[in-house]
């Protein structure tokens, strides 16, 4: 969650949240081995290279304080976590970019969200089956 406030008057209303996870999880595989010369050599302890970090793009969350009375946004979640995922088993962070953005853009990015919302709902996943299935209905 983030709160903001835009102090100038002229502010659009509009806003658009980019953001940037960044995690460190461990490798289920690690190289014990390192090439010197192009000769395998076995790794000392300290020299195990299964620490890894990630870098994820969050969906742009989309929000207007137009029909507010000042240009405050108060606990605007940006990401949602479960309890138990793996992002948060090592370190996380969020890095968060609050973009002032037009009327045009809210409104076209607004419309596109709804349009792919409604996408993907011909593929869906077989309970009994490890593929994805098409599912398409034919009407005479």
């Amino acid at each position: 969650m983030t709160d903001s406030r835009d102090t100038d008057p002229d502010a659009t209303g509009y806003y658009a949240y980019e953001s940037l996870e960044t995690y460190e999880y461990h490798s289920s595989y690690f190289s014990r081995f390192k090439r010197i010369d192009g000769t395998p050599h076995l790794r000392a302890k300290g020299e195990f290279v299964d620490t890894c970090w990630r870098d994820e793009q969050v969906p742009i969350v989309l929000t207007s304080t137009k029909k507010l009375s000042t240009n405050y946004i108060f606990g605007k979640v940006i990401a949602r976590l479960p309890k138990l995922s793996p992002k948060l088993s090592m370190r996380y962070s969020i890095l968060v970019r609050l973009r002032s953005i037009s009327e045009q853009e809210y409104n076209y990015r607004t419309q596109l969200a709804k349009t792919n919302s409604g996408q993907g709902k011909h593929l869906r996943r077989s309970p009994r089956c490890r593929f994805w299935q098409r599912t398409f209905s034919y009407k005479s």
